[in-house]
């Protein structure tokens, strides 16, 4: 069910309350330049869920128990690349982004794993994002479809110019606050259209973000 709802929606958000999970989280944060990829291996309920999306057919409900016993760090690491680890910082006193796409979705096999340091509530940063549009067609939903994708092509991740046409859909679009607790896994499409909002709270948003892209001798096949 859960493979089968980020599909059609492009995110999905799941509770993570493992006390020594949250710990480590907090510990990568503080020595996030100089961590090395092992000292992530604690963080076996992330790499668990992504490794069962990372998989050429993802499978994640006929793996429903974690084996602790399991390395799924190790097991990720044989399906995919782990492009990197961020700090997604939100600071006080931001605006709205513009609505985006990480990578577009041609471009397929990516998977992020956003994980909030603190709750997120309403006024705090949350992640806005639009179901469904990881499906949208570019050429049929856009007019100026060649210059939008050209520039994002260069500049994939597009914080700085709004096209008025990505903005009128999504002023129509249905969209999603992410509102989460720390240590909870926002899971998601990157080629889902989403976007930062303000954060009007005194301290700073901080949330990281697993960055994994499929290896592609392990890359989903098409139907003939």
């Amino acid at each position: 069910m859960f493979s089968v709802f980020l599909h059609g929606h492009g995110f999905m958000l799941l509770e993570n309350r493992e006390p020594a999970e949250v710990a480590l989280l907090q510990a990568v944060h503080a020595s996030l330049s100089a961590a090395a990829v092992s000292s992530l291996r604690g963080l076996q309920s992330l790499f668990f869920v992504a490794f069962h999306l990372l998989l050429p057919t993802p499978d994640y409900d006929a793996h429903g128990q974690l084996d602790s016993k399991t390395d799924y760090l190790q097991k990720v690491l044989e399906v995919a690349t782990l492009y990197g680890v961020m700090d997604n910082l939100n600071r006080p006193g931001s605006t709205f982004q513009n609505p985006h796409w990480d990578y577009p979705n041609w471009d397929s096999g990516w998977l992020v794993i956003d994980v909030p340091l603190s709750d997120v509530r309403p006024g705090g940063g949350p992640i806005e994002i639009w179901p469904g549009t990881q499906h949208l067609r570019y050429d049929q939903t856009f007019v100026h479809s060649q210059q939008i994708l050209r520039i994002r092509e260069a500049e994939p991740r597009q914080y700085s110019k709004c096209f008025p046409e990505i903005l009128s859909i999504a002023q129509l679009w249905p969209s999603a606050l992410l509102h989460s607790s720390l240590g909870d896994m926002v899971v998601r499409n990157p080629s889902t259209w989403h976007r930062g909002t303000p954060n009007s709270l005194a301290s700073p948003r901080h949330m990281l973000s697993f960055i994994f892209r499929r290896r592609r001798q392990h890359a989903v096949k098409k139907p003939v």
